[in-house]
């Protein structure tokens, strides 16, 4: 069998040994460009992965923080509410002594001027002169 007889029974699309020796490999440039892509997103995303663990980190660090701070306000305002219930019961009982106080005193001048009435006409004695004389030269 001579080469023509050879090529002309060969397959179609198959090349003879000889050529596929001498020509030279293919270099698959979608797979080395898939690859090199995939090494950028990859160091993209690393990146990206550490800022936001150190932001998580950041703002763990002031929500613990607030709720200190949350946590303090309630107690100065359970301090304060205590301090205002303990003013309220001040206040309701100088209200009670004041209003004793001025029953008592309406009950006084009552008998003040029930007792004035049981005396008829007397006067009652003169109050005692509050500024001293001068003295006579």
């Amino acid at each position: 069998m001579d080469a023509a007889e050879r090529e002309s029974t060969r397959e179609p699309g198959k090349r003879p040994r000889e050529e596929m020796d001498e020509a030279k490999p293919r270099r698959p440039w979608l797979l080395i460009i898939a690859s090199l892509l995939l090494a950028v997103l990859a160091a993209w995303t690393s990146y990206q992965w550490r800022q936001a663990r150190d932001q998580e980190i950041k703002l763990r660090s002031e929500v613990k923080q607030v709720y200190l701070e949350a946590e303090q306000l309630r107690a100065l305002a359970s301090q304060s509410q205590q301090r205002v219930s303990l003013l309220e019961k001040q206040v309701m009982a100088l209200s009670a002594e004041r209003e004793a106080t001025t029953k008592r005193l309406e009950e006084l001048e009552a008998e003040l001027s029930a007792a004035k009435a049981r005396l008829g006409g007397k006067k009652p004695a003169a109050p005692a002169p509050t500024t001293k004389p001068a003295p006579k030269r």
